[in-house]
């Protein structure tokens, strides 16, 4: 029998977040003056995590906020206690920690108009609807409630595809509750 053995059990110890905690929990280091990465690190390799992508077009959804209509880089904040109190006072707005960068967030929960009518004037602008339309269901997912070859569903959703099934085209309008109008100038 070891000498360890008779020295009482360690207790788990809370962990200390940024600001309060000064260095990386990985390394040792200092934090650099962005901030500490998951609040706790210095640089993504001590996190365990990847370098976030360059480009805001190749960033996830979280990382990144639609200005003017182009995708942009939501705001990074180093801790919670950096946001100032207007924008936490809002109720509709909470914080979160960044999955892809590692540093705090601000979300809103706003509701948004919801699109009622729209123009369509081109193949490319058919394919933003069926794409928006569809959400996050799986192309597979869609074809087989539809009922029809995943591969039509492909081809709506292509705007340089030259194939176009009209009957593939009206029951995916039809699963989606959106109705074709036709306007005549």
């Amino acid at each position: 029998m070891y000498w360890t053995s008779f020295l009482p059990p360690r207790w788990p110890v809370a962990e200390t977040y940024y600001p309060q905690r000064q260095r990386c929990k990985g390394c040792g280091k200092a934090f650099p003056p962005s901030g500490a990465i998951r609040l706790q690190f210095c640089s993504y390799p001590c996190a365990g995590m990847p370098y976030p992508p360059q480009k805001p077009t190749e960033a996830p959804r979280e990382c990144v906020t639609t200005k003017e209509g182009a995708l942009a880089w939501k705001r990074r904040w180093k801790w919670e206690g950096e946001i100032p109190e207007k924008i936490k006072g809002d109720p509709s707005v909470s914080t979160y920690l960044c999955g892809s960068c590692g540093f705090t967030h601000i979300g809103h929960s706003r509701k948004l108009e919801v699109e009622e009518t729209r123009v369509v004037r081109s193949r490319k602008e058919l394919a933003e609807v069926l794409v928006k339309s569809r959400g996050r269901a799986s192309l597979k997912e869609v074809a087989a409630v539809a009922k029809i070859r995943p591969i039509r569903l492909k081809e709506l959703e292509d705007p340089s595809s030259e194939k176009v099934d009209l009957d593939a085209l009206f029951a995916v309008l039809a699963l989606y509750k959106v109705k074709l109008a036709v306007v005549f100038r």
